[in-house]
């Protein structure tokens, strides 16, 4: 079983360096072309099943690729929520809360942000493995703690 990790195609909050996390921001023109880009690589793979993020920029990027095909939401695999960072740029956290906000660069493994998810995203293991389980019953192992680190920081 091989399992394809797609970003969602840029945002106009993107281009402008903010935290989103669970604002329900859509692809731009650039995303679009971005997603576009990906459906011509895809469309040469088999595909058994597309899940997407329930937000707009993930759905929608999702949508393009599908090219007809279902798409099942799955909310539980959102972006972290940034709590009071959300909707604001790197600029203005570092101006703003710079105690925090270099707390969280030099160590965003331990440190959680102010009234955020703690960055410990591995609420993603269930809906991934019983996803994998789905489309491979018993041969589907959980060895990997990495792969939920992968569905939030793939570039």
């Amino acid at each position: 079983m091989k399992i394809y990790f797609v970003r969602h195609g840029e945002t106009d909050m993107n281009a402008r360096n903010m935290f989103y996390g669970w604002y329900d921001a859509d692809i731009n023109e650039k995303g679009i072309a971005q997603a576009e880009e990906l459906r011509a690589a895809f469309e040469t793979i088999h595909i058994d099943a597309i899940y997407s993020s329930d937000l707009k920029r993930a759905y929608h990027t999702a949508e393009i690729i599908a090219n007809g095909r279902e798409i099942q939401p799955v909310p539980e695999i959102r972006e972290l929520y940034y709590g009071d960072w959300e909707n604001r740029t790197w600029e203005e956290m570092s101006e703003a809360d710079l105690e925090e906000w270099h707390g969280w660069l030099t160590d965003w493994v331990d440190r959680r942000m102010p009234n955020g998810d703690p960055d410990d995203i591995s609420g993603c293991r269930l809906p991934v493995e019983t996803t994998c389980r789905k489309h491979a019953p018993g041969r589907y192992g959980w060895d990997s703690p990495a792969l939920p680190f992968l569905l939030s920081f793939l570039p």
